[in-house]
C-alpha cells in the first residue's frame, strides 16, 4: 500500500526522468493512473474524484500565473542586456564560483522563494549560472539542491497554508508545523552552503579539488 500511495511522485519519475516522456504526456498518464488507483484501491467516490479534479485546476492556475510571470521577467532580462549586468555585478564581488553559486542560487534563489516560489527560483537562477560560466547541468543540478530548503516557506508559506488548507482548527496545528519545519530547515539549511560546494567540486569540478 506505501508504494501505491507513492505512485504519485514515483510515476513521474520514471516517466519523465528515465523514460524521458515530455511532460504532457508523463505526466496525463500518471494522473489517469493515480485516478484509476483512488477508484478501485482506495474506494474513493466518482464524485470527491471529480471535484478533486476540479480543485487541482484551481490550485494551479495561480502557480501557472506566477510561473508565467517568472519567464516573463527572465526574458525581459536576457532581451534588455539587464542578466549580463547581473552577472557583471556578481562576477566583481567574485571570480571564485563557489561564491558565486552561495550568492545566486542560495541567498538570491532563497529570496525569490520566499517572494514567489513555485519554481521560479530554478528558473531565474539557473539561466545565471550559465551565464557566469557554470555547465548547464551543474546549473540545474544546483539550483534545485539550493533551493530545497527555502522551498518549505514559498511563496509567503503557501506550502503550509494551501497544503494544510483542508484541515479544520488548524490554528495550533499550523503554528506546531511551521516550527518543527523551521526547526528541521535551520539545521539543514546551515550545512547547505557546504553541500552545494562540496557537490560543485567533487561532481561538476574539473579538477576535483
Amino acid at each position: 500500500m506505501i508504494l501505491i500511495a507513492l505512485s504519485a511522485v514515483i510515476l513521474p519519475l520514471v516517466l519523465l526522468g528515465i523514460l524521458n516522456m515530455p511532460a504532457t504526456k508523463g505526466m496525463s498518464i500518471s494522473a489517469f493512473i493515480v485516478l484509476l488507483e483512488g477508484y478501485f484501491i482506495w474506494k474513493m467516490p466518482s464524485k470527491v474524484l471529480l471535484a478533486s479534479i476540479f480543485q487541482s485546476i484551481h490550485k494551479a492556475l495561480p502557480i501557472l500565473w506566477i510561473l508565467f510571470g517568472a519567464l516573463m521577467m527572465l526574458t525581459t532580462l536576457q532581451h534588455t542586456g539587464a542578466i549580463e549586468r547581473i552577472n557583471s555585478g556578481f562576477h566583481k564581488i567574485s571570480a571564485d564560483m563557489r561564491l558565486q553559486l552561495i550568492l545566486v542560487a542560495f541567498l538570491f534563489g532563497g529570496l525569490i522563494e520566499g517572494v514567489s516560489g513555485f519554481g521560479t527560483p530554478a528558473m531565474v537562477t539557473a539561466p545565471l549560472l550559465i551565464a557566469l560560466g557554470f555547465s548547464p547541468m551543474a546549473a540545474v543540478t544546483l539550483a534545485l539542491v539550493a533551493d530545497s530548503t527555502p522551498a518549505s516557506f514559498g511563496a509567503v508559506g503557501t506550502p503550509l497554508t494551501v497544503g494544510l488548507s483542508n484541515v479544520s482548527e488548524k490554528a495550533d496545528f499550523l503554528n506546531a508545523i511551521g516550527q518543527r519545519i523551521t526547526q528541521l530547515d535551520l539545521f539543514s539549511g546551515t550545512f547547505m552552503p557546504l553541500l552545494l560546494i562540496f557537490m560543485l567540486t567533487f561532481l561538476f569540478g574539473k579538477k576535483r579539488r
